[in-house]
């Protein structure tokens, strides 16, 4: 589910690897938080060395900095050419966020990942960190929406 496409473009970057593969993304980035800044996801697409479309997507639930595992109500997605992966072990970190500016556009987010995916039978490792601003809010709706099409407890 392209986010990107109903929300306007945050600044910053996300960088890291795929199975070994480097990527640096700089525009096509998503941040988008509830109206009281408690919960968020960003986003990241960009096309692959051989043409193809690639997205992360990481769910943070309510909460201060922290690292989350598999077992809590935080996800992270990896789709391939429109085929969506879920992480099967590893962790991401909500390094910092700011959402108490009035401003929209001053919310920023920093993250850190590094988890597995399984692709065909095969295990592959997702790192890397990123950093973006200006965030789009979004409703309990929407939040309740997204969370419900991609099997997110309620948070």
């Amino acid at each position: 589910m392209k986010i990107s496409d109903q929300h306007p473009e945050a600044s910053g970057w996300m960088k890291g690897s795929v199975g070994g593969v480097e990527f640096e993304v700089l525009k096509d980035l998503t941040l988008i938080a509830d109206d009281g800044g408690t919960d968020f996801v960003v986003q990241a697409d960009w096309t692959s060395n051989n043409g193809g479309a690639r997205q992360l997507t990481f769910y943070f639930p309510p909460g201060g900095p922290g690292i989350y595992t598999l077992d809590s109500l935080a996800k992270a997605f990896y789709e391939i050419e429109g085929k969506l992966e879920p992480w099967q072990r590893g962790y991401i970190t909500r390094k910092s966020t700011d959402f108490s500016s009035p401003d929209h556009n001053h919310w920023c987010a920093e993250i850190e990942f590094k988890f597995d995916v399984s692709i065909d039978g095969l295990a592959i490792q997702i790192n890397g960190t990123g950093s973006l601003r200006g965030a789009s809010p979004w409703s309990k709706r929407e939040s309740s929406v997204f969370r419900r099409r991609r099997g997110i407890g309620t948070a």
